[in-house]
């Protein structure tokens, strides 16, 4: 875990905060502030006079805060954790984003030339523009859902919880215990985690109940596999089986999945003491 002070360079701290903050209000500003103008310069040829050069340059400025968006996000969650959700929808932005602004490039300079093979050529440009905007929109509307659910969300429910009213006490028949008596808190019992085989994670190879092992620990990746952004298929093909080749050639190297996979811990591969 790194230092809370220390900064560990240019993504990391600035001012004494996560870099991730500040860079995050760019992207939710020059994203959709960007593919809206370049969907405006495609249906409104009038404004391609004074304003396609200056779109352009938005959605590339999009994809420079995204890309520092990501970066930056990866460092912090060195610090706090795996945002999960989140930096996938981050990660999955960042192409979109560098497509819309090399595509809106090329579109205002086909739509300034002439002939008809331009012609042609800006019209499929066109299409890009627009598909690409609204796909950015998108992912910038569901990275920032997330990240609000993954910073706020267990606060206000738990604000919800404790302004709840208190049941009023109820007489039990139960003595209650004395102050010489010891109750074990269960902070202090300590729990191994239970030993799995892989015969038992064999049969658990659904969508409905998908165990893997990956790394010599088994997994329940049935919640995630709706909400994986790579797609379902991707995380129904680890099912029943050992996982571990497919998911280091996906994020061999990387801290943050690795963290978010163990919120998903089932046990350890082997065989139970008899």
């Amino acid at each position: 875990m790194t230092s809370a002070s220390a900064s560990t360079g240019v993504f990391d701290l600035v001012f004494g905060l996560p870099v991730h903050i500040f860079v995050n209000h760019a992207v939710a500003v020059l994203v959709p502030l960007g593919a809206l103008a370049m969907v405006l310069m495609v249906v409104i040829p009038r404004l391609r006079t004074h304003f396609s050069y200056l779109s352009a340059a938005i959605t590339l400025l999009a994809a420079i805060s995204a890309t520092v968006a990501a970066e930056s996000g990866e460092v912090l969650a060195e610090r706090v954790g795996y945002p999960g959700i989140h930096a996938e929808w981050g990660d999955a932005l960042v192409p979109v984003a560098w497509a819309l602004a090399a595509l809106s490039v090329v579109w205002v300079v086909l739509a300034r030339l002439t002939g008809k093979g331009v012609r042609v050529g800006a019209i499929i440009a066109s299409v890009g523009v627009v598909g690409l905007s609204i796909a950015s929109v998108v992912l910038v509307i569901l990275a920032g859902h997330s990240g609000a659910e993954v910073t706020w969300g267990k606060r206000v429910a738990a604000t919800s919880m404790s302004a709840a009213p208190s049941p009023s006490p109820v007489a039990s028949s139960e003595t209650a215990p004395t102050p010489t008596e010891t109750v074990p808190a269960p902070a202090d019992v300590v729990v191994d985690p239970p030993v799995l085989t892989a015969e038992l994670v064999a049969t658990r190879n659904t969508p409905e109940s998908c165990w893997t092992i990956v790394g010599g620990n088994v997994y329940d990746l049935s919640a995630w596999i709706a909400q994986h952004p790579g797609g379902s298929q991707s995380i129904v093909k680890m099912c029943g089986r050992d996982a571990t080749n497919d998911f280091d050639r996906q994020h061999g190297g990387e801290s943050s999945p690795a963290s978010f996979l163990s919120t998903y811990l089932l046990g350890s591969l082997g065989e139970p003491a008899p």
